[in-house]
């Protein structure tokens, strides 16, 4: 009888594990989408959302443009910046190369470009 109940255990125990692990398949499959030398962008934390991929600055994303918090993956060598602003203006955030940011500060709007010294 107890080794019924420890195998119940067990598999109750393993199932929990793997409901835990689940969630981490998902953002794996996101950072996959991103391409070798773009600046990619999920409008959602942990690589979920709509995807967007830069390789060129992007100045004024406009009203249907990306907001709150995000998720970055930068596949280049440059350093890459958000900026709050039109027109490369107001606060930044800077993306080095080859970076992974799974959840960036939000902000309220912002536009991709190359960092400005």
């Amino acid at each position: 009888m107890r080794q019924g109940v420890g195998g119940i255990s067990v598999g109750l125990a393993l199932a929990a594990l793997s409901a835990v692990l689940a969630p981490a398949a998902p953002a794996a499959a996101g950072l996959r989408q991103c391409p070798h030398n773009k600046l990619c962008i999920w409008d959602d934390p942990f690589f979920e959302g709509r995807f967007y991929a830069f390789d060129v600055a992007e100045p004024d994303l406009g009203e249907g443009g990306l907001s709150g918090t995000v998720s970055v993956v930068n596949t280049t060598w440059s350093p890459w910046c958000l900026y709050a602003g039109p027109i490369f203006t107001g606060r930044r955030y800077e993306v080095s190369g080859f970076a992974v940011e799974p959840q960036l500060p939000p902000f309220r709007s912002f536009r991709v470009g190359a960092c400005r010294r």
